[in-house]
């Protein structure tokens, strides 16, 4: 059988380029990332972490691609086409992606859910803003640059013009039209003289527009650090070489200690012209470093926290975009930022619960992923804790992190010993020596501290002030009683004057209380009564940090249960991490394996209930847990909250199983939420504090 079909010659066939593929990822809750197609106007100019625009559903959107030259996993006539190219926004940088990935993996939930969260509409909108606006700024240049151009061409050929008419009319004068000829010259002299000049300020204009935008500048300086008051040799020696090693380091000390250290760490980094990232719980934090140290490091100190103008926070993004050096002291939210030549991250207080997120997610904890970005980077890593948690210290143990200790002993001094007075008001009840919330012995403290014209503090855990500050006036009625947040607003009332705060646990754990002053927590037993494992750690970890703060002053606590473990572990200064420790190995609680919560929130009670139901006899089914403590899986609930939430507790063992169970539990859930058409009223919180 013959044919007239011939294969073509490649050398002659003008074959269309293959098409391209990419994945992204989108700024909304989705458990995949999505494929398009590249079109021809594109080709070439879209790679990993381009902000490109993508239609999905009947919208457009912003999206990052995460990955190029893919093999569709759908039809290819189902694939839209890339709608557009950001091409003034700045990429993503490969290790953003990869925290992102492991933010996603690890804490259950979308990268779209991460991007969501690193980039929030609002930066985006800032970020196009600010490109429109650098485009438009580049217009006018080019425009004021051509007419600079424009300028000096025409100058240049009027000078020209000039020299040769001249010369031509001196060509026909004769000899004898001296006179004439000695006013033509001067009048091409004066002539060329104005063009001239005129030459030299088109040049100078023309070579101004040729300059680039810049939003901060390209060579920030800093102050060096004085020899006085840095952490001597020896105390850095054993610290310097456990960074050296690569693991992260836990370093254990007084708040005094742990700050010349990382002054210390922060200028050897600014030193190599590099990046220093110092993570801290709370927003207040951030504004009192930045006003202790941008004197010790100049303009190369920033500050980013979510308070901080969009705008502001575009800039710094920008700032850290490029060439060091650069101190960034910021809350949980700057792990997100664009870092480049990162050599050193600081986590303090890294024990402190705020960092982690509890909604929305992605729900997790930034002291955690500061280790991950950290090894991302390769930089060192510093965890810092008067109180460190005991996941770190079990990290410790585990040898997967290096402990260093700066103070021998946790032992208070005796003069310590005696300003840490605890009350028990069970036993003043009994002998009648409680006024409300008030016992004697602590009306006597108040009243020595004001006779001595020093400032008292008292602390209630939560809730309404007027209360207290009604029934502290009529104890007190000759002192100036005032609630924390109207006396941080009285500029005109002298810190040294005689008078008594009232405020909450919030609003103190972070003040800085005045030499000498009287701290008092009126009522201590709810943060021991609260039903969670952590309970006792964080009991202690709250009071040590209160003690600390008021070193110079006296801290007294109320309670009914002065015999519990941790006030006498206090007035000992003994550590109970052992001890607690030892408690969550009996009883299989973290850091001796891993929990996850799934949370349940329903306006309607009834199918609430129903629903906690069926996906705990779910789970049941497919994780197949089993009686005893010892068991691998354990399914605790559901527990019922007063905010229409239901809560199921999974703990899973730490073995070579957790990663499939891990798996297993979101494919049922997400199976479940599919199945029922639940959308919207479950969330998963691994590792929940």
């Amino acid at each position: 059988m013959r044919t007239n079909f011939r294969m073509p010659d490649p050398k002659q066939t003008n074959a269309p380029a293959p098409t391209r593929y990419v994945k992204v990822i989108v700024p909304v809750r989705l458990d995949r990332v999505l494929t398009y197609r590249v079109p021809e106007s594109l080709a070439g100019r879209v790679g990993i972490g381009a902000r490109v625009k993508v239609r999905l559903g009947s919208r457009l959107t912003d999206a990052v691609v995460c990955e190029t030259d893919v093999t569709p996993d759908i039809e290819p006539g189902r694939i839209h086409d890339l709608a557009g190219l950001d091409e003034g926004l700045e990429r993503i940088t490969p290790e953003e992606i990869r925290l992102w990935q492991f933010i996603s993996d690890y804490y259950l939930c979308t990268r779209g859910e991460v991007f969501k969260c690193a980039y929030p509409s609002g930066k985006i909108r800032s970020e196009e803003t600010a490109a429109r606006v650098k485009e438009r700024a580049k217009a006018s240049r080019r425009k004021m640059q051509e007419a600079a151009r424009e300028r000096v061409a025409k100058l240049e050929a009027e000078i020209e013009a000039v020299r040769s008419r001249t010369e031509e009319a001196l060509a026909r004068l004769t000899d004898k039209a001296v006179k004439t000829r000695e006013k033509l010259i001067a009048n091409r002299d004066a002539r060329l003289s104005r063009l001239q000049e005129a030459l030299s300020h088109a040049r100078a204009a023309e070579n101004a527009t040729a300059g680039t935008v810049s939003a901060f500048p390209e060579e920030i300086s800093f102050l060096r650090p004085e020899s006085q008051g840095s952490p001597a040799a020896e105390t850095l020696k054993p610290l310097t070489e456990a960074l050296a090693k690569g693991k992260p380091v836990l370093l254990q000390g007084s708040a005094p200690e742990r700050f010349e250290t990382y002054r210390a760490l922060v200028a050897d980094t600014l030193a190599k012209g590099r990046t220093a990232l110092m993570l801290v719980p709370e927003i207040a934090l951030t504004e009192a470093l930045e006003d202790a140290l941008s004197e010790q490091f100049g303009e190369a100190t920033l500050v980013f926290h979510s308070q901080e103008t969009t705008a502001r926070r575009r800039k710094i993004a920008d700032a850290l975009r490029a060439e060091g050096p650069h101190f960034l002291i910021g809350t949980r939210s700057a792990l997100f930022l664009p870092f480049h030549d990162l050599d050193l991250i600081l986590v303090d207080e890294e024990q402190d619960r705020s960092y982690k997120q509890d909604s929305p997610a992605p729900r997790y904890n930034a002291r955690d992923c500061a280790v991950v970005l950290a090894g991302i980077h390769g930089a060192r890593i510093l965890l810092g804790s008067a109180a460190p948690s005991l996941e770190s210290l079990y990290n410790c143990a585990a040898r997967r992190y290096t402990g260093v200790r700066l103070s021998e002993s946790r032992k208070p001094s005796p003069a310590q010993a005696e300003r840490l007075r605890i009350i028990d008001t069970a036993d003043e009840r009994r002998k009648r020596g409680m006024k409300g919330q008030f016992s004697i012995k602590l009306m006597d403290e108040i009243n020595y501290t004001l006779s001595q014209d020093r400032t008292v503090y008292l602390i209630r855990l939560w809730g309404d002030l007027a209360p207290t500050v009604e029934e502290t006036r009529g104890l007190f009625p000759d002192a100036s009683v005032l609630p924390l947040t109207e006396a941080m607003t009285e500029a005109e009332t002298p810190a040294a004057q005689a008078r008594i705060l009232v405020g909450t646990l919030a609003q103190t754990k972070r003040l800085p209380f005045a030499e000498g002053s009287l701290v008092a927590l009126l009522q201590a037993d709810p943060i021991l009564g609260a039903q969670n494992f952590r309970a006792d750690e964080r009991a202690f970890q709250l009071l040590s940090r209160y003690r600390e703060h008021c070193a110079a002053g006296t801290f007294v606590i109320q309670t009914a249960r002065s015999g519990h473990p941790v006030f006498q572990d206090l007035l000992a200064g003994k550590d109970p991490a052992p001890e607690l420790m030892e408690e969550r190995r009996t009883f299989a609680y973290p850091p001796y394996s891993r929990i996850i919560d799934i949370c349940l929130d329903d306006s309607n009670p009834k199918r609430l209930a129903l629903m906690g139901r069926t996906l705990a006899g779910r789970l049941k089914t497919v994780l197949r847990p089993t009686a005893g403590l010892d068991s691998p899986v354990r399914i605790e609930g559901p527990y019922e909250s007063a905010d229409n939430r239901l809560t199921l507790r999974v703990i899973l063992a730490k073995d070579r199983s957790f990663p499939e169970r891990k798996k297993a539990l979101k494919e049922t859930v997400d199976a479940f939420i599919t199945e029922r058409k639940y959308t919207g009223f479950i969330h998963l919180d691994v590792d929940p504090e």
